[in-house]
């Protein structure tokens, strides 16, 4: 996976809530830069905050990037676009902005006040070789990161990245421990919704599962050229019992086949 520079945000907090925007889209970002290693532990910068993307992704990020600008137009591109179209009123207009640029300005510090809490960090060393195995990060009371080594090889294979009330929001994964996260993982209300995995390193997420309530419920093998499902597999309580599958690859799922509590093929038919 090759990370190429999306956004430059002015803080963490804007970080974070870009990162969160583009996970409800099923793009994985990644913040860089977010802390500094000061005399007394991690500082937050400001600033130099970069939001980076694979860059097979680029293109959708950027869209998104750019449709979030847009929607928040400084308040002196208001106020320039307002002298020149209405010259009588330009003061009145420059006092109101003024004022909601002042209201503004007082929630985004009661904002930064709640938000911006120093970073605690604590874990678990769980082979006791005094290597933290989970480490979970803190702002203020706030439970905002997790970090995991599953196979104790000193690498994290799992980073989780919680919303501001402190449940799981979206989270990437090492599956093969070979140093890329191929899998991301998306929440919703605290379970797994839909993981999407590139299970042979081109770029393209080619594995996709669908959750309910946390519970598998259906997995799709997708085409990388089309991105239509060559398979679909259903499942319950685990055990597959179904698949429709395009035999032909012309994007339509014309065979289905029926198992048993064994997964063997009890039936075949065609749609």
């Amino acid at each position: 996976m090759t990370m190429t520079l999306l956004y430059e945000a002015e803080n963490a907090l804007e970080a974070h809530m870009l990162v969160d925007l583009l996970a409800q889209q099923h793009l994985t970002a990644r913040i860089d830069g977010e802390y500094l290693q000061g005399g007394v532990g991690e500082i937050q910068t400001f600033g130099l905050v970069r939001i980076l993307i694979d860059r097979a992704d680029y293109e959708s990020a950027r869209a998104i990037i750019d449709a979030w600008q847009t929607n928040h137009a400084t308040p002196t591109d208001v106020v320039q676009e307002t002298a020149n179209s209405h010259p009588k009123k330009t003061v009145q207009m420059f006092k109101w902005i003024l004022s909601c640029g002042l209201g503004f300005m007082l929630g985004a510090f009661f904002m930064y006040q709640y938000f911006d809490q120093p970073i605690y960090i604590d874990g678990i060393d769980y082979n006791q070789d005094g290597v933290r195995d989970e480490t979970w990060f803190y702002s203020g009371e706030r439970f905002i990161r997790a970090e995991i080594d599953r196979n104790f090889d000193g690498e994290v294979d799992i980073i989780s990245h919680n919303n501001r009330l402190g449940l799981a929001s979206f989270a990437r994964l090492d599956d093969d421990f070979n140093g890329t996260f191929e899998t991301i993982i998306n929440y919703k209300q605290g379970s797994a919704i839909l993981s999407r995995s590139d299970t042979n390193g081109d770029g393209f997420k080619n594995y996709e599962v669908k959750y309910q309530y946390g519970v598998v419920d259906r997995v799709r093998f997708l085409d990388k050229h089309t991105s239509q499902p060559i398979k679909v597999q259903y499942f319950n309580l685990g055990g597959l019992y179904k698949d429709e599958v395009d035999t032909n690859r012309d994007g339509t799922l014309d065979t289905v086949n029926k198992f048993d509590a064994f997964e063997n093929i009890i039936n075949t038919s065609v749609k």
